[in-house]
């Protein structure tokens, strides 16, 4: 299942495959509002050359919503757009469609509308041709039971409740979208673990769970508030059983087309991996393939993302 942030970067990694002399491709951007005099965030950039030479500055905006966007959806996109006089192209991105006055608010305003739907058949447009019934297998190290014990050589006081819902913070008190509780933080410190296991080539029967007893450094040093204090999160305990696991998945195919004609500008492969990352490949008409690779926990980011690094430039 693709979450409104899945679908955020999957259309940037589209909108790098789509755009071949793309120079720079940014997610949570943000752009001058010359209306509020501040900058506000853009879902997805992108900066591109045209024939001449001269640089193109295009603005997406990315909704995914269980029905078509409606007129009054649309105008505000296109109002947020009109105040934004550095974007010079202008185009919308939903995973549900348009309702028909939306299509003509976009028009009158002359904002593209883009969709994203399910690959169906071939595409003559693309070099690339897929298989509709494409399949990988996925293998890692999966949990079976685990507990998972913060700091447990400097135990939380016994008054404290402290518990997988408790929000993680850095040092400085704020707040860590990528890691936003404590169950997300042993999740990963445990995936990262087992991810390590397998790249050394310990790999016991598929059927046959094995015990751990992990003590693990964690990473950049988050914290929790406890009784008023910041107390420091600096190793986790893992107790449990975990296996091995081999899983065949079929991923989805998807493609980004014009909305009124349904050309499609490119197309991609996605899934996500037993440890809850999230992969794709796109390829566009310039037969060139690019990858993006997003973990687990900054599918977790809610709002503005920054994460140019997943998106391969040109």
């Amino acid at each position: 299942m693709l979450t409104p942030t899945d679908i955020q970067y999957l259309v940037g990694l589209l909108a790098a495959s789509s755009h071949p002399t793309a120079i720079d491709v940014q997610l949570g951007d943000v752009v001058y509002d010359v209306a509020t005099k501040t900058k506000r965030d853009v879902d997805v950039t992108v900066t591109v050359t045209d024939d001449a030479g001269q640089r193109i500055f295009k603005g997406l905006e990315v909704n995914k919503r269980s029905r078509a966007l409606s007129a009054p959806q649309v105008e505000q996109l296109c109002v947020k757009f009109l105040d934004m006089p550095s974007i010079t192209h202008r185009a919308i991105v939903s995973a549900s469609g348009y309702s028909l006055p939306a299509c003509r608010k976009a028009a009158y305003h002359g904002v593209e509308l883009l969709e994203l739907v399910d690959w169906e058949g071939q595409h003559d447009e693309f070099a690339t041709k897929i298989d509709p019934n494409v399949t990988f297998t996925q293998e890692g190290y999966v949990p079976v039971h685990v507990d998972i014990l913060t700091n447990p050589h400097k135990p939380f006081p016994a008054s404290a409740r402290v518990d997988g819902t408790t929000p993680v913070c850095g040092l400085d008190g704020a707040r860590i979208p990528t890691c936003p509780d404590l169950a997300t933080l042993g999740r990963n410190v445990m995936m990262s673990a087992v991810g390590v296991l397998k790249q050394i080539g310990v790999t016991p029967p598929p059927a046959d769970p094995f015990e751990v007893d992990w003590t693990l450094d964690v990473p950049d040093t988050p914290a929790v508030i406890v009784e008023g204090q910041i107390v420091p999160i600096e190793k986790v305990r893992i107790v449990g059983t975990i296996r091995w696991s081999s899983t065949t998945v079929a991923p989805q195919l998807k493609i980004l087309r014009r909305h009124h004609d349904k050309t499609p500008y490119c197309g991609c492969i996605v899934g996500v991996t037993t440890e809850g990352d999230l992969y794709a490949f796109s390829f566009g008409p310039d037969m060139k393939g690019r990858v993006a690779y997003v973990p687990y926990s900054d599918r977790l980011v809610k709002g503005k993302i920054y994460r140019k690094s997943y998106l391969p430039q040109g």
